[in-house]
């Protein structure tokens, strides 16, 4: 893909409560708009990538750089993210005993 990859550690819960991973997420991304030359990058393509949690923080990422004026992000991958507020969907209810990930624990 001819890419350099950027991988950040970032705070977790239930040691650190939200919103803690969020900023440094787009801490990280506020970063690497300022220095990705200096490390081979091309600061007008960047695109941030996350599966799970990470795709969620991937997705809020995209909406800080908008909002902040940041350089936005020219993709984004979100594989199975969770985009929602809410875990009174017909899928969560459905599943709402399944296993290892139930509704309570989401």
């Amino acid at each position: 893909a001819n890419a350099i990859v950027v991988s950040v550690d970032y705070r977790r819960a239930p040691e650190y409560k939200f919103p803690a991973a969020h900023l440094d997420a787009v801490a990280a991304y506020r970063w690497l708009t300022t220095n990705a030359a200096s490390i081979g990058g091309d600061p007008k393509r960047l695109a941030l990538a996350g599966e799970s949690a990470g795709g969620n923080l991937a997705l809020a990422t995209a909406v800080a750089a908008r909002d902040q004026g940041l350089t936005s992000p020219k993709s984004v991958i979100a594989v199975y993210p969770v985009g929602q507020t809410t875990t009174n969907t017909e899928s969560y209810l459905k599943y709402a005993d399944a296993k290892p990930l139930n509704r309570p624990m989401m």
